[in-house]
C-alpha cells in the first residue's frame, strides 16, 4: 500500500473526529440530548458486523438483576439470540453482552456511579450444556470450565467531562476528542483475566501470558494521537479477548421466569 494512500486513511479518520466533535458540541447546546444517535454509526463503524449495536436498551441477568438504561449496547444476537421484548424495549442477557455504553451530556457524579453499580451488579451464569467439538460440556461442572468462567461487558462512557470507573471513557474538550483507557499499561493478559474470569485473581495457569499492552495500539499522526483509529484498534482487541459470548445458560433463566429465583 502506497505511503499516500496510507496518509489519505488517517486524514479520513480525522475528518470523521471533527464531525463527530462539532456534532457533540450542537448536540451539547440543545435542550434535549440525542448522544447516543450520534455515538451509534461510530461503533457500528468501527466494530466488526459480528457484533449487533443497539441504543437505549436494558441488560439482564437470570438473577432478576436489571441495568439503568444502556445508551449503546454492543452484543451478540447469533449466540445468544434470546432477546426479550416488552413492546418496543429490549432486554438483552448479560451473557449476550460485550460492551455497554453511557452516553450522558450534563450528569451528575451519583447517576454515573448509580449506573455502573447497576452494571456490575449483573452477573453471568455458568449453567450452560452444550456440545463441543469431541464431546458435550456442562459448565456447571467446575471441573470442565472454558477459557470463560464469568465474563463482564467493556465499559465505555461518552460524555462532555472525564468520569472516573469506566474501562475506557470518550469526552470533549477544546474542540477535540479525548480518550482515557484504564490499564492501558497492563498487559492483554491482564484484561484477559479480568473480561472472562470476573472475580477471580487469576485465570487458567495453562494460559499463555503476553506483554502486550493497548497503549502500544495507539496511532499518532506526528506527536497528534489520532483518537478514532486508536479507539478502533484498542476497542476491537478487547472484543477479541471476549471473542465469544458464555454458552447460553437456558435451565437458569427458565428458572428465573418460572419465579425460583429466590
Amino acid at each position: 500500500m502506497k505511503v499516500e494512500t496510507l496518509k489519505q486513511l488517517v486524514e479520513n479518520y480525522k475528518h470523521l473526529e471533527e464531525i463527530l466533535v462539532e456534532e457533540l458540541n450542537i448536540d451539547a447546546a440543545s435542550a434535549e440530548s440525542s448522544a447516543e444517535e450520534i455515538w451509534q454509526p461510530i461503533f457500528k463503524r468501527i466494530v466488526p458486523t459480528k457484533y449487533n449495536v443497539a441504543t437505549n436498551v436494558y441488560i439482564i441477568d437470570s438473577s432478576e438483576h436489571i441495568s439503568e438504561k444502556v445508551s449503546i449496547a454492543i452484543y451478540d444476537e447469533q449466540y445468544t439470540p434470546y432477546i426479550f421484548n416488552y413492546g418496543m424495549i429490549k432486554y438483552i442477557p448479560i451473557e449476550a453482552v460485550f460492551a455497554v455504553v453511557l452516553c450522558k451530556g450534563e450528569s451528575s457524579k451519583l447517576d454515573v456511579e448509580k449506573w455502573l453499580e447497576k452494571i456490575k451488579e449483573l452477573k453471568t451464569e455458568a449453567n450452560a450444556y452444550v456440545r463441543i467439538q469431541f464431546t458435550l460440556l456442562d459448565t456447571k461442572d467446575s471441573s470442565a470450565r472454558s477459557t470463560q468462567t464469568a465474563t463482564r461487558p467493556i465499559t465505555i462512557a461518552c460524555v462532555n467531562e472525564a468520569v472516573e470507573g469506566f474501562d475506557i471513557t470518550l469526552s470533549r474538550s477544546d474542540n477535540k476528542l479525548n480518550k482515557v483507557i484504564a490499564y492501558e499499561d497492563k498487559s492483554l493478559s491482564y484484561w484477559h483475566r479480568m473480561l472472562n474470569h470476573v472475580g477471580e485473581s487469576k485465570g487458567k495457569t495453562n494460559e499463555k501470558q503476553t506483554e502486550r499492552t493497548l497503549k502500544a495500539l495507539r496511532v499518532y499522526d506526528g506527536t497528534e494521537e489520532q483518537v478514532l483509529m486508536s479507539l478502533m484498534f484498542q476497542l476491537n482487541q478487547l472484543l477479541m479477548l471476549i471473542n465469544n459470548p458464555m454458552f447460553f445458560p437456558h435451565a437458569s433463566y427458565a428458572k428465573m421466569f418460572r419465579g425460583e429465583t429466590k
